[in-house]
């Protein structure tokens, strides 16, 4: 597991254009957490700890729903943009991240148009909608 965070590190430093200082290694962030939580990285860790609840009650909460935003607002700003310029985009998400991002696609693009099976017919059938 230390070689896995240590790469992932290296990774998220170089992505961010972070020094090399910042959690450095693997100790560095069992370090960071210790003092995050007031308790060590533990076999007690829940995977809510991780979820981008903007009101969560972990600190760690927060950071993930910082992440999260910038990433939905990067992945809004691609995928309206190619759309916009008459692309056809196929876009996957789970559950949640429809809900989390539906705002801001009806927002750019109008409601949603459910079209048949028939895509030929798509564009006459949700031009008149939105």
């Amino acid at each position: 597991m230390r070689a896995l965070v240590d790469q992932e590190l290296r990774r998220a430093r170089t992505a961010l254009d972070l020094e090399s200082a910042v959690l450095p290694d693997f100790s560095s962030w069992v370090s960071w957490y210790r003092t995050l939580k007031g308790k060590p990285l533990a076999a007690d860790f829940t995977t809510e700890e991780v979820g981008p609840l903007h009101d969560g009650s972990f600190g760690t909460n927060k950071i993930a729903a910082a992440v999260s935003r910038a990433r939905d607002a990067f992945l809004h700003e691609v995928i309206i943009r190619h759309l916009q310029a008459g692309n056809t985009v196929l876009v996957v998400f789970g559950g949640s991240h429809l809900m989390i991002q539906r705002p801001a696609f009806d927002a750019a693009l109008g409601l949603p148009c459910y079209a048949g099976t028939n895509l030929e017919e798509a564009p006459a059938r949700c031009a008149t909608r939105n």
